[in-house]
């Protein structure tokens, strides 16, 4: 942006200065008569400088007023962002808590031998064709296996999955090893 000419506004300030010391008083005529037509040319001179400064500040506001504009649009998006981020390390707060919640039974299912009976998380209730342990899992049909991963809320399979892996989804949800 350019900057108003303070040197020319100082020397037109200085100019009319000098003329007022200048200027006679004269009998007979109104005093500032005489002033104010010698200073004509000095003050179309200052209004002309005067007009300039205040294009020059309303083009700047405006400037500055596109970048306020820019800035928050800015900081919105930033925000915007920061919010995404923030429910993404509550979605994983949500996730690690649930896994600490299921870390107990999944030690125990890890560690128990074929014929124990394994654990469930909290709430669900173990009724058929729920396997009551990891001998039961190793024997389920594919359906069974469709309508437990259903009770344990776990993420559908497509409809051909093998049994085989429909039964790992299962174990490894319940922490039971799986051959």
């Amino acid at each position: 942006m350019a900057q108003p000419n303070w040197v020319a506004v100082a020397q037109a300030f200085q100019q009319i200065a000098n003329q007022v010391a200048l200027v006679p008083i004269k009998v007979g005529e109104p005093a500032g008569q005489h002033l104010q037509q010698q200073m004509m040319p000095q003050m179309g001179h200052m209004v002309g400088l005067l007009q300039s400064m205040m294009g020059l500040l309303q083009e700047q506001q405006q400037r500055m007023k596109q970048q306020m504009t820019q800035m928050q649009q800015l900081m919105l998006r930033m925000q915007q962002h920061m919010q995404q981020q923030v429910n993404q390390i509550a979605q994983g707060v949500v996730t690690l808590t649930n896994n600490q919640a299921l870390l107990q039974m999944r030690l125990h299912n890890a560690a128990c031998s074929v014929n124990a009976p394994l654990q469930y998380p909290a709430g669900v209730m173990v009724a058929m064709p729920q396997p009551h342990t990891r001998l039961d899992l190793i024997h389920l049909t594919a359906n069974n296996c469709q309508v437990v991963a259903a009770v344990l809320a776990l993420p559908d399979l497509p409809h051909n999955t093998p049994v085989l892996q429909r039964r790992k989804q299962i174990a490894d949800f319940l922490g039971a090893p799986f051959n």
